[in-house]
């Protein structure tokens, strides 16, 4: 049985992709053996001599997208050996539960990944048995995964049982049928009522090659000021989620801050100003799936006098009744931050703008002058 691993743990593989990089093989592991059950409904019933059962598990629960290779179950039976041929089908789909003893879902031929002979041996605790797919499942990472398995034995033998998880109330993610007589059930025309449905499903690990998961490119730093920078990147389609960290120049990656975008061009905010940080961006193709870190880029954040337009220059100052911004090289935002981080006042302007302060209160403020080749950071006192 060269498609059937009976084993105690799963070793993590590296396999090739087309354009030659490595990817290790990701186990997703559904339901944990802590304050796990045994149950003899799913996924055979051997107390019979035909059985059909279907689970679903939830994109949630996979949480990545890509090649499934093989399932592990964890079994335990009383006889010396098992021996039970299965027929085992994998569908992407968007139903989530069962809702009675006939809501089956309709497979095909085309959806068999394994057909061979499962065999147990005798065992009071659980052992891992690992079955390595005929035909490995292209699962998209966006539906539920529905198993299936058809037990076509003919024959019974008491005592196997698999390891289940759930609670014993809440929606039917299983439903199984058993029985004695007539001949094995037919998946592709389920008119049959089953025997029931279940909460609970197998405890099961997924062993997946990962779909491939490209790095982003181009990232590039603009607009930047005192206390923030944006950053833009170029992103493989598809992608729609991204991570961005920042942190002390030349960093290793994992060890700055972290923060979740979902366009390709993020705003960071409550920077240091005259402080230099190193960025990275990488992808995030699922919950266990990223992309490599791009290269560092670089910001500078500008100090309160230090500017792309140095010329920039602000009079009076202080001032009590208007004053005038001069040295603007382009179209610029002009921007008027109070010391609490209120804005007070916005304005384009073009080489020099000037404000009538009426209406501001005597104190400190900041005026952000923000274009493609003037930026600048200016403090204005007001009398």
């Amino acid at each position: 049985m060269k498609k059937f691993l009976h084993t105690f743990a799963l070793v993590a593989m590296m396999l090739p992709f087309a354009n030659g990089s490595l990817w290790a093989q990701v186990d997703v592991n559904i339901g944990s053996l802590s304050g796990a059950t045994d149950d003899s409904y799913i996924p055979v019933n051997t107390l019979y001599n035909y059985s059909y059962t279907q689970q679903i598990y939830t994109a949630d629960e996979i949480g990545m997208a890509g090649t499934i290779d093989s399932i592990t179950w964890w079994l335990l039976g009383f006889q010396d050996l098992y021996e039970v041929p299965i027929t085992i089908y994998m569908v992407e789909l968007d139903k989530e539960t069962f809702e009675s003893n006939t809501d089956w879902v309709t497979v095909t031929e085309a959806d068999i990944v394994y057909t061979d002979t499962l065999i147990a041996v005798h065992s009071y605790d659980p052992i891992a048995y690992t079955i390595v797919l005929d035909t490995p499942f292209v699962y998209s990472g966006t539906g539920n995964l529905l198993i299936a398995v058809n037990n076509t034995s003919g024959v019974w033998r008491s005592g196997l049982s698999a390891m289940v998880f759930g609670s014993s109330s809440g929606n039917a993610r299983a439903i199984y049928a058993r029985r004695d007589d007539i001949g094995a059930y037919d998946p592709y025309d389920p008119t049959f009522g089953a025997t029931g449905t279940l909460t609970k499903r197998n405890v099961i690990t997924l062993s997946f090659t990962p779909a491939p998961c490209d790095p982003v490119t181009d990232v590039t730093v603009s607009n930047v000021t005192g206390t923030s920078a944006t950053v833009a990147w170029t992103a493989s389609e598809g992608q729609t989620t991204w991570e961005i960290e920042y942190g002390t120049p030349g960093h290793t990656a994992g060890a700055g801050t972290i923060v979740t975008a979902d366009t390709n061009s993020f705003e960071l905010t409550d920077l240091e100003p005259s402080t230099e940080y190193g960025v990275y961006v990488r992808a995030v193709c699922a919950r266990n799936l990223h992309s490599d870190w791009s290269a560092e880029a670089s910001i500078n954040t500008l100090g309160i006098h230090d500017a792309m337009g140095s010329t920039v220059s602000v009079s009076p100052n202080p001032a009590s009744s208007n004053v005038t911004i001069s040295g603007i090289e382009d179209e610029a935002s002009v921007m008027v931050v109070d010391m609490n981080g209120r804005t007070v006042f916005t304005a384009n302007a073009n080489e020099k703008l000037t404000i009538d302060l009426a209406g501001f209160a005597q104190g400190a403020y900041f005026i952000r002058i923000c274009g493609e080749q003037t930026m600048a950071i200016r403090k204005l006192l007001v009398k």
